[in-house]
């Protein structure tokens, strides 16, 4: 490819990378014998280079590329810290394909080996989010009964008292959503804002909330929540 596009642009440098041995010694002979050493540079990456590199293609969402690059890594052999990583990668990775089955089997790997705090938290996301999706609302109560509180984050706790309080709506348990709308909103008022994936859930909480005291012909208390939800979340251009 470097050399094509070398013919293609004649006033361009390119460097090409390589993530094997033997295919970097190849394209850089290739380089050589086609006279073009001073437009093209051929960059064969390391162990942490293609890791780093795996990392980026799985945040753009290329999971494929990420995807072999970790596969390489794990056959070669990589360290405690690398395989956390991979594990982290691809249990996002396996997330976004819905394959809820290889997701859980990272987010445990994960949760097994050591993880930093963000790692952590990041798979116990991922466990509620799968539970949510799968409108598991007896293993999410009794994933919200479990939790420690050494390990019970801001983040983690707005996350699923919102969660259980829609599953309990959608599941038609008017009371029980209600109690954990209220204990979202006790506990966090309406904090949180810097966290955009919260703050998307502080506006579906609230107008839920709203709509179930509507629904109870509380009308006092679901007036006041439409109008907290217009004054916060609905002020167009500002």
């Amino acid at each position: 490819m470097p050399l094509i596009l070398a013919h293609r642009y004649p006033y361009i440098h390119i460097t090409g990378i390589e993530i094997q041995e033997n295919l970097a010694a190849l394209a850089a002979r290739n380089v050589g014998e086609n006279q073009m050493e001073d437009r093209i540079g051929i960059l064969e990456l390391d162990m942490k280079d293609r890791l780093e590199l795996g990392v980026s293609l799985s945040k753009v969402e290329l999971n494929d590329k990420a995807e072999g690059i970790f596969a390489d890594l794990l056959q070669e052999g990589v360290d405690e810290i690398s395989k956390r990583i991979i594990s982290v990668e691809m249990m996002k990775i396996h997330f976004r394909r819905k394959d809820y089955a290889n997701a859980r089997k990272e987010m445990n790997n994960v949760l097994s080996m050591s993880p930093t705090f963000e790692e952590k938290e990041q798979a116990l996301l991922m466990k509620q989010e799968i539970l949510f999706i799968e409108k598991d609302l007896a293993e999410m109560q009794k994933y919200f009964l479990e939790q420690t509180p050494e390990f019970d984050t801001p983040r983690l706790r707005y996350s699923i008292l919102y969660k259980l309080g829609i599953l309990y709506f959608v599941n038609g348990e008017t009371d029980e959503s209600i109690t954990y709308f209220k204990r979202l909103f006790a506990e966090f008022g309406m904090g949180l804002k810097d966290d955009q994936i919260l703050f998307d859930y502080l506006k579906s909480a609230t107008i839920s909330l709203a709509d179930l005291y509507y629904q109870q012909k509380q009308y006092e208390k679901a007036l006041k929540l439409y109008e907290n939800y217009l004054f916060h979340f609905d002020r167009k251009g500002e």
